[in-house]
């Protein structure tokens, strides 16, 4: 993709990397900015991880590909799954944006410290 507009955009999108990983049994798909922000969401509630949209996504992904059967899930703890989420979430503070409260504004007083 020349030009991603998705949120969980990757700077890297060499195709011959989902070619090389498709051969060796890799697998993969799309996810939509809704499915993306649930799992950044998430992340952050559950886990206590602020990661950027790019990183969310691949959880996004896992539980998609779970969900249709593409991943099986070992119940017996026999087996992970390792996500890499590196990027941090404060590089993209406009993608968060929309899932936040916005701040109260506080009127400043004379007198205050900083006038």
């Amino acid at each position: 993709v020349a030009r991603p507009e998705l949120i969980g955009r990757s700077g890297n999108n060499d195709p011959e990397q989902y070619s090389r990983s498709f051969a060796f049994g890799g697998a993969g798909g799309a996810v939509s900015d809704a499915e993306t922000r649930r799992a950044q969401l998430g992340l952050a509630q559950e886990e206590g991880l602020f990661v950027e949209a790019s990183s969310a996504a691949s959880l996004a992904g896992l539980r998609k590909m779970v969900a249709a059967k593409t991943v099986s899930v070992d119940e017996s703890g026999d087996e992970s799954v390792v996500l890499m989420l590196t990027g941090a979430g404060i590089k993209s503070p406009e993608v968060v944006a929309p899932l936040l409260p916005r701040p109260r504004h506080i009127p400043a007083h004379e007198g205050q410290a900083g006038d």
